[in-house]
């Protein structure tokens, strides 16, 4: 059994639009936050469409001195 039969070869554009925010705590920490939307087309099927957000901390360990 090859790959085909499991993951058939689908050909098409996948478009991923999307937009972020990052909020500084002090000079190290940050947060951040982003949403959009994954678009699909596809050969075989059909479309695929799905929203994503996310959440994050940054820390930034160290700053170049120069």
């Amino acid at each position: 059994v090859g790959l085909d039969a499991i993951w058939p070869r689908v050909i098409g554009l996948v478009v991923q639009p999307g937009i972020g925010l990052n909020y500084s705590l002090n000079d190290r920490m940050a947060v951040h936050a982003s949403a959009g939307r994954t678009m699909a087309t596809s050969s075989g099927n059909g479309n695929f469409r799905a929203n994503h957000v996310g959440l994050g901390l940054t820390y930034r360990f160290s700053v170049p001195s120069w």
